[in-house]
């Protein structure tokens, strides 16, 4: 195993000078905050935040005053980068809104000015990287939503049971492809990852898959401004890697959100992050989204695509693989479409608003209610309108398939789909990529589960009289144990922590 040493304080000692390079290149003249797509600001507003932030960042201690509605604007902002589409500066000068937002989160929580949500779940869940967290929540995750998972008799479900447990299993055994699946879909919609595991099959292609949380990429972690944890969580996970035997010349990245920090590369303005060092050792990982290589089989006929699929479909661009990687990595629109017009039957309708303009579903924007700063109530939230005008769009269009690369964006858009569709007077149907790939090979995978859209709402009011039904498969499974034994491991290391 190739040695590395990351300098952590080194690294750290950076951040702030680049911050500084991105404040030094605004000019607060607030256009960019006037056009956010899910908030509601005036110019005059936008000169406000970006002033104070400006000047916040230009203090030589870090010591001028935010706002209230700074602050909120920061924790609500959903860092999709539409708002740089209408920054008036030059390209080069444009700052990326994902790592300046980030590491200003980062920098209220060590200011213990982050809101007291965020402080809470570092005091109590997120101390330090050694938390149980990640390792014993997805798992548990896994037993409530997916039904039918352990008393199955489908010979198909079985055989995607066995594929993807295996991958749930933490090992060093590698292959020259690597299909991260990411734990978070691996645990709790393993439909989706399988539907990769079934393509890389029929390709022949020698291949390990991995969704265990200890290569987890720490999204939690970053999207909350524990900069620190993150650092050290994913020094351990590029660790991770390079104990693979033998190690992969190509990583697969399934879930936008993954790719996104697993591709993050800041070295351009001088910060090295844990992750980078995957893509410039000595003989390096290559890192792709699995649509670039799904394109890849199909070019070399390791794939064939014979079977008709007799869709008009919409593919919607996704912020993670799309506007956020323009400054920080390689933004991924053309290969999916690629593979859809690869697919025979398959009519491509282009949305009205696509590639760097698409609209983002909004997750981190409205369904994480500003990380705790407000609470919404469904109707009033901004996202769901935006998606009314993408399905009425689609309805004129004589197009009710709308196909995704990330599941967090088909969980969103299931969700507001079955609120729009009625009202609407169609239905619409939330696809993902590799089912219809999958479908055209002659190959039937697993529909998805997406069972959290059966008990739960990302939108007020979340709880839906059906999360009754949970309760029999946790008894089943044995969830409450394994709820009971994390609260134990969560006590043990709160403990330790106070020794």
């Amino acid at each position: 195993m190739e040695d590395f040493d990351y300098n952590f304080e080194q690294e750290k000692r950076k951040i702030i000078p680049l911050m500084r390079q991105f404040a030094t290149h605004c000019t607060a003249c607030g256009i960019c905050i006037e056009n956010c797509v899910f908030h509601d600001y005036s110019r005059e507003d936008g000169r406000q935040i970006m002033g104070e932030i400006k000047k916040f960042l230009l203090s030589k201690k870090l010591d001028k005053k935010l706002s209230k509605k700074t602050k909120k604007f920061i924790w609500n902002c959903g860092i999709c980068e539409h708002c740089n589409n209408k920054c008036p500066l030059p390209d080069d000068k444009k700052i990326p809104r994902s790592p300046m937002i980030v590491l200003l989160r980062g920098l209220l929580v060590i200011k213990n000015e982050a809101p007291i949500l965020i402080r809470l779940v570092r005091l109590l869940l997120f101390k330090d990287e050694n938390n149980p967290v990640l390792e014993s929540l997805w798992p548990i995750a896994g037993k409530i939503l997916v039904p039918g998972w352990y008393d199955t008799k489908d010979e198909l479900q079985i055989k995607e049971r066995k594929a993807i447990e295996k991958a749930r299993r933490y090992s060093d055994k590698g292959a020259e492809v690597c299909f991260f699946g990411g734990c978070g879909h691996t645990n709790a919609i393993p439909d989706s990852v399988y539907g990769t595991i079934s393509i890389l099959e029929q390709a022949g292609i020698d291949h390990i898959t991995i969704g265990n949380p200890a290569f987890c990429c720490g999204v939690v972690y970053i999207l909350m401004g524990y900069f620190d944890i993150w650092l050290k969580h994913t020094y351990k996970v590029m660790k991770n890697y390079l104990k693979l035997t033998p190690r992969p010349k190509r990583l697969l990245l399934h879930c936008p959100g993954c790719y996104t920090i697993y591709q993050f590369d800041l070295s351009q303005y001088g910060l090295i992050l844990p992750l980078n060092y995957l893509r410039i050792m000595n003989n390096p990982i290559k890192m792709m989204h699995v649509s670039e290589y799904i394109l890849e089989l199909i070019k070399e006929e390791k794939i064939k695509l014979k079977g008709e699929v007799p869709l008009v479909v919409t593919y919607q661009d996704n912020c993670s693989i799309g506007r956020r990687m323009a400054k920080v990595g390689k933004s991924v629109y053309d290969e999916p479409r690629e593979i859809l017009n690869n697919i025979p039957g398959i009519k491509l309708v282009e949305a009205n608003n696509i590639r760097e303009n698409a609209y983002c579903c909004g997750l981190i924007a409205t369904k994480t209610q500003g990380m705790g700063t407000n609470i919404k109530l469904i109707g009033k939230d901004k996202a769901y309108t935006i998606q009314r005008d993408l399905y009425k769009y689609l309805i004129e269009h004589e197009s009710k398939n709308l196909v995704t690369p990330c599941m967090g964006c088909a969980l969103v858009y299931e969700d507001s789909a079955r609120f729009w569709s009625n009202k609407l007077g169609s239905k619409i149907n939330i696809l993902e990529l590799s089912e219809l790939v999958n479908r055209s090979i002659g190959i039937n995978i697993p529909q998805r589960y997406f069972d959290l859209n059966n008990v739960m709402s990302l939108s007020a009011p979340f709880i839906k009289p059906s999360i009754i039904k949970v309760i029999p498969r946790m008894i089943k499974t044995h969830a409450f144990r394994d709820i009971f034994n994390f609260i134990k491991k969560m006590i043990n290391y709160s403990l330790k922590r106070k020794k």
